[in-house]
């Protein structure tokens, strides 16, 4: 399998300690903004370099969507390939104890520390927040939701996909639907997506369709399925060297247009309160189509390093391995970094932060989290998910 090879797993590792950085000096950045006084935010934000461009929208979520889709695929395609079936016993259960000891640690946490009503902690235990109402206890809970839903479709996905010819087809059409109900959401509302985050800053609350557009399950699902497909290809192309190599001028021509496209919509300038000049039609496509086409992009950029065995050094496995520990906990820590950066717990000294500020609470976030996890995995994560395979189904493995 590609994935047995070291250089293989150091790359994927990189990939998912991006994703999660990158969520990280999101919420560092809008954090300050959000908590410095009102009159504050339009300098602070101007005052922002445009390096830190790539902080204003959450896209490693959709690497992390992208990342995780293939991950999983991969093995489960091999697996209906050599046995005709999926174990869907031990899948659900390496899942289950994968997922559960710190997504509920997180619930118990957030509620009590908020005061979350049973309700809220019901629908938020079953990762049904977001799905039936507006809220998840957790902060990021809705991304856990997202990922969960993917959990329970993708064994029964690979099943039906590996019974057609041509499953890359079914996938693309299934992407070009979800693109469609998204694209047609957007349409039809009255709001202006131009400044959709300027407005977002200035109210301190997401407006109506960015909100369902960024926490709505049913319109995150192409990242999910571009992660998907990038796993057949993988899958169903072992001699991927041999393939690539015949087709020299076109790999390079789409590694370029990958690594633009990336850099092109990460760096979008949407914080400006008149982003680049452009026409309401543009930003309605840009909302529309970003996501998808930045994990598409990612996506190959990933394939090409699997396939050239980029040889990466790095704490990237640390971080990857322990990602749902920072990613389930880093919020209060970015409130420690800030406290300790700033030297005051008054939101007034929010007002004068600059870059090098926003970069020192992320890199002691970060790090604060990684520290964190890395705790949580030793004395609770891992003994409990040892437990829960052994008593679901008799194995650590």
């Amino acid at each position: 399998m590609i994935f047995d090879s070291a250089e293989n797993r150091r790359l994927i590792d990189l990939f998912r300690a991006v994703a999660i950085l990158q969520v990280v000096l999101f919420h560092v950045v809008h954090g300050i903004v959000r908590f410095a006084p009102a009159d504050t935010a339009p300098a602070l934000v101007a005052r922002l370099p445009g390096v830190l461009n790539v902080a204003w929208q959450a896209y490693g979520v959709d690497l992390l969507f992208m990342v995780s889709a293939l991950l999983l695929a991969v093995p489960l395609i091999h697996e209906v390939s050599r046995h005709g079936t999926i174990d869907l016993r031990g899948y659900f259960v390496r899942r289950v104890a994968r997922i559960l000891p710190l997504y509920y640690l997180a619930v118990l946490f957030y509620a009590l520390a908020q005061g979350s009503s049973a309700q809220e902690v019901f629908l938020s235990a079953l990762f049904l927040g977001f799905i039936v109402g507006d809220y998840n206890v957790i902060p990021v809970g809705w991304t856990m939701e997202a990922i969960m839903a993917f959990y329970l479709a993708l064994p029964f996905a690979v099943l039906w996909l590996q019974r057609r010819r041509y499953p890359h087809l079914w996938i693309a059409a299934a992407l070009a639907l979800s693109l469609l109900v998204r694209g047609a959401y957007v349409f039809v509302q009255d709001e202006s997506f131009a400044d959709m985050v300027p407005r977002a800053i200035a109210a301190r609350s997401l407006p109506a369709p960015m909100f369902e557009l960024y926490f709505r399950v049913w319109f995150r699902i192409a990242p999910f399925l571009i992660g998907l497909s990038a796993a057949y290809f993988l899958a169903r192309r072992p001699d991927l060297s041999a393939w690539l190599a015949r087709r020299a001028g076109a790999r390079r021509l789409l590694n370029v247009a990958a690594g633009a496209l990336t850099v092109a919509i990460v760096w979008m300038p949407v914080q400006a309160p008149a982003p680049l000049g452009l026409g309401e039609p543009f930003w309605r496509l840009y909302w529309t189509l970003a996501p998808a086409l930045f994990a598409a992009a990612a996506a190959w950029v990933l394939v090409a390093g699997l396939d050239r065995g980029w040889r990466l050094a790095g704490p990237w496995t640390m971080l990857s391995r322990n990602i749902f520990g920072i990613y389930l906990f880093h919020m209060p820590m970015l409130v420690l970094a800030a406290v300790i950066v700033f030297r005051s717990t008054s939101r007034a000294a929010l007002a004068s932060a600059g870059a090098w500020q926003v970069l020192a609470v992320f890199i002691l976030a970060s790090i604060l989290s990684l520290g964190l996890a890395l705790f949580l995995a030793r004395t609770f994560e891992r003994p409990i998910e040892s437990w829960l395979r052994r008593r679901l189904h008799g194995t650590q493995n």
